[in-house]
């Protein structure tokens, strides 16, 4: 009654991931009713390809060392709809403590995957903004002084990309000496 009704999406596979037991939130999430998918294999059913093999794979062999573990993958609906899950497995144990399988709790990550991939997207077409315009940017953490410093920044300046984090000490040594006393008045007025 308790996997029943949690919020969580329970599958029970052995240790061939077979599957032995999913709950309605299970079921639910991938479309199919219990009695379609019991004792099928979990990798054939929900995702095609190797990686999806390989993942459980790993998922049973950290099991059978007694060991929980979580993972990001991708199933498959009935419909054929891909869905992104965070999957923590741990393992199933008889009477014995012998290990007969492996109980995995899936949560739907999909709307984080996709505004993951929007945000890498919006990420990719500021840089290429900046590119093409020649114009860099940079954020600064007021408590430390630190700044982050864009692609184009560093380019602009003439560092390396993997310079990005810098000092409010090394952007003055750009600044010309003629100039240094105003940006730094300047500066302190903006703080």
């Amino acid at each position: 009654t308790i996997i029943e009704n949690m919020n969580e999406a329970i599958l029970i596979v052995d240790n061939a991931d077979r599957i032995m037991y999913a709950n309605n939130k299970f079921c639910q999430l991938v479309d199919y009713t219990f009695p379609e998918i019991e004792g099928k294999f979990a990798h054939d059913l929900f995702l095609d390809g190797i990686s999806y093999k390989e993942l459980i794979g790993q998922v049973i062999e950290e099991q059978k060392r007694n060991n929980s573990s979580q993972y990001e993958t991708e199933l498959k609906t009935k419909s054929g709809k891909k869905i992104w899950v965070l999957m923590n497995g741990s393992p199933y144990l008889d009477k014995k403590g012998g290990i007969i399988g492996s109980i995995g709790g899936h949560t739907n990550i999909t709307h984080l995957k996709e505004l993951e991939k929007s945000l890498a997207y919006s990420n990719f077409k500021l840089k290429e903004a900046q590119a093409i315009a020649h114009l860099g940017s940079w954020e600064v953490n007021l408590t430390t002084g630190n700044a982050r410093w864009s692609e184009e920044s560093l380019r602009i300046y003439g560092l390396p990309p993997e310079n990005g984090e810098q000092t409010f000490s090394s952007w003055l040594s750009f600044i010309h000496p003629d100039d240094l006393e105003r940006v730094i008045t300047e500066n302190q007025k903006a703080l």
